[in-house]
C-alpha cells in the first residue's frame, strides 16, 4: 500500500491510468482528480466497465487499499507511442496523403525520441518557463541536454544557432499521435470508406458528409500548390459547428488535431 501511495502522490492531476482490483484481478480505468476545494486531497475515479463518465470515487487511502496502479514503464510508453507513429507513416506511404509534409517529417524524427524526454521538454517549456519583461524565458541549462540530443526539435536564431525554444510541431497535440478510426454511420460506413479509397487511387478530390451522433465530414484535396495531398476528418456536435478535428491519412485512420 505504501508503494501505491507513493505512485499516486507522484502522479499529475488529470492523469488517466490503468489499475488492478486487488480482490478479483480485474483491470479498470482510473483518473486522478484535482481537489474539490483548497486544502482538500485529490480523489481517484474508477470508471465503471464500458462507461465513459460513470463510476466510483475514492479517497487516496481507500483507492490504495483496493486497487494497485498498473503503470507502464517509460520504455513501454515509448514503444506504444512509436507503434502509433509507425502506423501513421505506413498509411502515408500507402495512400500518399500528407506525403512530403512537415507532419510526416516530424513523425519520422519522433521515432528517435523517447516519450519521457518529450514530456520533460514540454514540462520545461509549458510549465517552468518564466516571463521576464513580458518575454517568455526558458531555462537553457535544463533544456541544453535535449538540444544536444535532439537538435531537430529546436528553433534557431538569425545566426542559425539553436535556441532553447522547441518547435511547436514536436510539442503540440498532434505530436501525441492519438489515433481515431473514421466512422460514417452503421449503415454506410463500409460504403463511404470504399468510396474514399477509390478517390485516393484516382487522386481525386472528395468531400463527404454523414450523420451519426455527430455531423461527420471527410474532405480530401489533391490540388494544393505544393503538390502535397491532404485530407481532414471531423466530428461536430449536431447542428453546432464545433467538435473534434483530425488529419486523415487514409480512409480508415485519422490523427487527433484539436477540439473546438
Amino acid at each position: 500500500m505504501e508503494n501505491t501511495i507513493a505512485i499516486l502522490d507522484n502522479m499529475r492531476e488529470f492523469t488517466k491510468f490503468p489499475a488492478v482490483y486487488n480482490l478479483t484481478g480485474e483491470k479498470v480505468r482510473c483518473l486522478k482528480e484535482p481537489p474539490e476545494r483548497e486544502g482538500a486531497e485529490n480523489t481517484y475515479f474508477v470508471y465503471a466497465k464500458g462507461m465513459k463518465r460513470r463510476g466510483y470515487r475514492f479517497s487516496k487511502e481507500a483507492f490504495a487499499s483496493n486497487y494497485t496502479p498498473a503503470i507502464p514503464t517509460a520504455e513501454e510508453e515509448t514503444e506504444k507511442w512509436h507503434k502509433r507513429i509507425k502506423r501513421v507513416l505506413k498509411e502515408i506511404d500507402k495512400t500518399g496523403l500528407w506525403k512530403g509534409s512537415d507532419m510526416e517529417k516530424t513523425f519520422r524524427n519522433l521515432l528517435s525520441v523517447s516519450l519521457s524526454d518529450k514530456k520533460e521538454i514540454e514540462k520545461i517549456y509549458w510549465h517552468e518557463a518564466r516571463y521576464i519583461d513580458g518575454k517568455r524565458t526558458i531555462d537553457e541549462e535544463k533544456m541544453r541536454p535535449f538540444m544536444e540530443k535532439y537538435p531537430f526539435m529546436f528553433q534557431t536564431n538569425h545566426e542559425d544557432d539553436l535556441t532553447p525554444n522547441p518547435k511547436f510541431s514536436y510539442i503540440d497535440g498532434l505530436s501525441e499521435c492519438t489515433l481515431k478510426s473514421t466512422y460514417f454511420g452503421k449503415g454506410g460506413n463500409a460504403r463511404y470508406k470504399e468510396r474514399i479509397k477509390e478517390h485516393i487511387a484516382r487522386r481525386e478530390n472528395i468531400t463527404l458528409r454523414a450523420y451519426t451522433n455527430y455531423d461527420v465530414t471527410f474532405e480530401m484535396d489533391f490540388n494544393r500548390e505544393d503538390g502535397i495531398p491532404r485530407a481532414w476528418y471531423s466530428e461536430e456536435y449536431r447542428n453546432c459547428g464545433n467538435g473534434h478535428y483530425y488529419l486523415a491519412v487514409s480512409e480508415t485512420c485519422a490523427i487527433f488535431c484539436e477540439d473546438d
